[in-house]
């Protein structure tokens, strides 16, 4: 989903994926919107395994901790499962509460810190749910 060459999004791949990538997700006169981020992972911008995010416009890899940060992740545009409560919080909830390791992306236990399972294991149990409706180009907010 990445062109090689210089790091940025290859647009028609990920349209041919059937992912439809929102005006509002791409760089427009000068300001940007944050990405939703399940479609961040599915089109290969935050690697599962690394826990890194690449900027889509400049091709550098950081942190998910600096994603959010400098708002390249909605971190509303998904809600993370606690895998031992069931509870159900924003992405920045879970990771300033420790259940996401800001560095890693893997699930932790806040008390223990240890880790519970990779970003990778979570994202297939199902415990990153999308609030994204993209018919209508709003995040759901009746979590």
């Amino acid at each position: 989903m990445v062109k090689r060459r210089d790091g940025r999004l290859d647009e028609k791949k990920i349209e041919s994926m059937g992912v439809t990538l929102d005006p509002q997700f791409t760089q427009a006169e000068g300001r940007r919107s944050p990405l939703n981020f399940e479609d961040a992972i599915l089109i290969g911008l935050f690697n599962l395994d690394s826990g890194q995010f690449m900027d889509p416009m400049s091709g550098t890899k950081m942190e998910l901790s600096l994603a959010v940060d400098q708002k390249l992740i909605d971190t509303t545009s998904v809600m993370i499962v606690d895998p031992n409560s069931g509870d159900k919080v924003s992405l920045e909830a879970a990771i300033k509460a420790g259940l996401v390791d800001a560095k890693t992306g893997n699930f932790v236990d806040p008390d223990s810190e240890k880790v519970i399972m990779s970003m990778r294991d979570a994202f297939s149990a199902g415990l990153i749910e999308s609030c994204y409706l993209p018919e209508t180009s709003q995040v759901r907010t009746d979590h």
